[in-house]
């Protein structure tokens, strides 16, 4: 059944797409890989404040985030990345149970949860080490991947800069290795799954 998207999303698709294409100069690569039905975790690299409405744009499915709560405390991007299908995690405490029930039921519906496996922005653009977070929820759920990179010349994204967003192949927790979801497993999951996205980035590389 064809995915029923909110108007403010549909809206917010229409605003962003040609001013980031302006801003950023963005470039799309194998957009398609992300199949028209179905759940699946997107998991990219992360650089900048703007790497999710990078990510949905790219999109004709809504792409469900977790973003840090400070991000929602100026209206209009709150506005804008809500519209987006980011919502806040509460870091500390039971924040991040929370945040996992929230991705865990939006694949049970069938959606698509972007993720950003680093936990931070890089502030040099270069891969940092990722958790298994990712691939855990993968496991938990059924659901495959699909690894992303945002790459962007001269290291970080930055306005009136050039950036590429580039999807690979789906890939599922079997083919990972994830069978019994033991903390090693994930811990190798996680670094082939880091080898994917670095592979990504090498081939476009600026």
């Amino acid at each position: 059944m064809k995915e029923k998207k909110p108007f403010i999303h549909k809206l917010a698709r229409v605003v962003c797409v040609p001013l980031f294409k302006l801003l950023y100069r963005y470039e799309i690569n194998n957009g398609n890989n992300i199949p028209d039905e179905g759940a699946y975790i997107v998991a990219c690299n992360h650089q900048s404040y703007t790497d999710p409405v990078l990510l949905s744009i790219g999109q004709r499915r809504m792409i469900y985030f977790m973003a840090k709560e400070e991000l929602f405390k100026n209206k209009f991007f709150s506005a804008l990345i809500r519209s987006l299908g980011a919502f806040p995690v509460h870091r500390g405490g039971t924040g991040d149970t929370q945040a996992i029930g929230n991705a865990q039921r939006l694949l049970a519906e069938g959606r698509i949860m972007g993720i950003f496996p680093e936990g931070k922005r890089s502030l040099n653009g270069e891969l940092l080490k990722m958790r298994a977070g990712a691939v855990m929820i993968a496991h938990q759920c059924g659901v495959p991947i699909v690894p992303c990179c945002i790459t962007a010349k001269g290291g970080r994204v930055k306005m009136f800069g050039k950036v590429k967003i580039s999807y690979g192949d789906p890939v599922t927790c079997d083919e990972l290795g994830v069978t019994s979801g033991s903390g090693k497993e994930l811990r190798e999951a996680t670094r082939l799954l880091y080898d994917k996205i670095a592979a990504l980035r090498e081939r476009d590389r600026f």
